[in-house]
């Protein structure tokens, strides 16, 4: 045939499986680029955690070491959300906004924000805090690149023994994960025109997640939470520099100084910024983000991560200690494959959760680490430099992969990290496939954590008899006595009464006047 005639009878199907990804993943790199001529300084990379995903990967990677496969045999997977709308309270913020833009839009002065005097607030309560279409594109995009990069690990039919799939009892994980599986097993199944594969999700209440959600149920997490003193750097920065910030946002608006202008406060600043963020992650729209200049938004980007800093950040002992059995669990699932190296029960292990998740495990890793510390009068220059980074380390859609090799040398296993789908070494290694024994050596005392005492979970313990006064150990005996006695006389009478309607009932039975109480209908 010629390729005219293999074209024209390509089923739609086989099309749409070619044709899918390209289209995606097309329309991410048209609005990434778009971003970027609109504004080469990149907003979208500076908007904290609500920054959308994006990656270094460039394709290229380093060779696995001589006598090693060039595939992993395992894939052991974090990843957090793709982009979401915002939550119930961000939105009703949002509708205050559109309120006060309506009101005093018409009196900017700088004409390139007319449109804000007839703004409205399009992201609707009903859908607070659900996964966005983008975010959907983001874990199946993300899940293309992974099956380009390690075609050998996907290829066994889908069982949920083999690729367990678990998130937290939140939808927007669940469907991330639903995205991220789509991607994997997109044409494989026998459901529907288009060979749909079904696949299995697993999550734990919220209440029992110590895996995914560990700090839900950690006391000690919350008193450092819900310590002002732990936020203390955040608000001082944002004291700092809140009377630059309004000034700056007034100035570019065009907003006047008499009493009938808009009197913007620093809340109504990072209210903006709010805007601004979801725009660029939902649509890629930059129009809020406008009211900014360069130097506002790192300012507000620093002021987002000091807090993260010192809440599940390396400022933050507890906040970070408290990720401890996650890693645990990652361990735990090699040791797994590794029993069966040649045939693994589980070729992947996928889990999807927040930035909450994602921030605490990749501190206690040692990926992230700030020499400098964060504090709220940093010079500007270490600022800059810092290496916490939250738009970098947690954007929506975050991940961190740990890609287990089988070896035929004496290095029987060794282990690669991804963070955002780049490789890199595992800190206090020195190779890129880092040798299993020596990558549990070098976690080997955060690996004997114990979560209970991090949190500050202990049982109650109750006096025991032989610490109590005398006299009321006296009393205890006696009590027991008496009620010993009172027991056995009620076992006597009880058996005697028994033992009397056995016999009334056997005589009844004997001459067929034995009637059918309706009790003993409810079995």
């Amino acid at each position: 045939r010629s390729l005219t005639d293999q074209q024209i009878s390509m089923s739609p199907r086989s099309f749409l499986r070619i044709i899918l990804p390209f289209v995606f993943t097309i329309f991410f790199v048209n609005q990434t680029q778009a971003l970027a001529i609109a504004d080469q300084f990149r907003i979208d990379r500076h908007l904290g955690t609500k920054t959308p995903y994006w990656t270094e990967f460039n394709g290229t990677q380093t060779p696995s070491p001589d006598g090693c496969g060039a595939i992993p045999i395992h894939f052991n997977f974090l990843s957090r959300h793709g982009s979401r709308q915002p939550t119930k309270g961000d939105t009703k913020q949002l509708e205050q906004l559109s309120k006060d833009l309506i009101k005093y839009g018409p009196r900017f002065t700088n004409t390139s924000f007319s449109w804000m005097s007839t703004w409205k607030n399009t992201y609707s309560p009903a859908f607070a805090g659900e996964l966005d279409h983008l975010g959907e594109i983001e874990l199946y995009n993300m899940s293309k690149r992974f099956l380009q990069r390690y075609p050998d690990l996907f290829t066994k039919k889908y069982n949920s023994v083999a690729y367990p799939i678990r998130t937290t009892e939140v939808s927007r994980t669940s469907r991330s994960g639903n995205a991220f599986g789509y991607g994997l097993w997109e044409g494989t199944g026998e459901l529907g025109p288009c060979n749909y594969e079904t696949f299995f999700l697993y999550s734990v209440a919220k209440k029992n997640d110590s895996l995914l959600r560990f700090w839900e149920n950690c006391p000690n997490f919350t008193k450092v939470e819900e310590d002002p003193k732990t936020i203390e750097q955040s608000t001082l920065y944002l004291k700092s520099i809140s009377d630059a910030l309004v000034t700056s946002v007034k100035a570019i608006l065009g907003i006047g100084s008499s009493q009938d202008d808009w009197q913007v406060t620093i809340d109504d600043v990072m209210l903006l910024y709010t805007a601004c963020s979801f725009d660029v992650a939902i649509s890629g729209d930059t129009k809020f983000c406008a009211a900014f200049s360069d130097r506002d938004i790192l300012q507000l980007e620093y002021a987002s991560d000091l807090e993260d800093y010192y809440v599940r950040g390396p400022g933050s002992p507890v906040g970070t200690n408290v990720s401890c059995p996650l890693l645990i669990d990652f361990f735990a699932v090699m040791d797994k494959a590794i029993a069966s190296p040649f045939a693994p029960e589980e070729e992947s292990f996928m889990r999807f959760a927040h930035a909450e998740t994602i921030l605490p495990f990749l501190t206690y890793l040692g990926v992230i680490q700030d020499s400098h510390g964060m504090m709220w009068d940093t010079p500007w220059e270490e600022i800059e430099n810092r290496t916490y980074r939250t738009s970098l380390f947690s954007p929506f859609a975050s991940n961190v992969a740990f890609l287990l090799y089988s070896c035929e040398n004496s290095t029987k296993f060794r282990v690669k990290l991804l963070r955002n789908e780049v490789e890199m070494m595992f800190p206090g290694c020195d190779e890129m496939y880092c040798p299993y024994d020596k990558l549990k050596m070098i976690y080997q005392e955060k690996l004997k954590c114990n979560y209970n005492e991090i949190c500050g979970n202990f049982p109650a313990v109750c006096p025991q008899v032989e610490n109590l006064p005398s006299k009321d150990v006296h009393v205890t005996v006696l009590t027991v006595v008496i009620v010993g006695v009172t027991c056995l006389i009620s076992g006597i009478v009880g058996t005697f009464l028994a033992m009397r309607f056995y016999d009334a009932r056997q005589k009844k039975a004997k001459y067929g006047r034995l009637e059918l109480d309706a009790s003993d209908h409810d079995l």
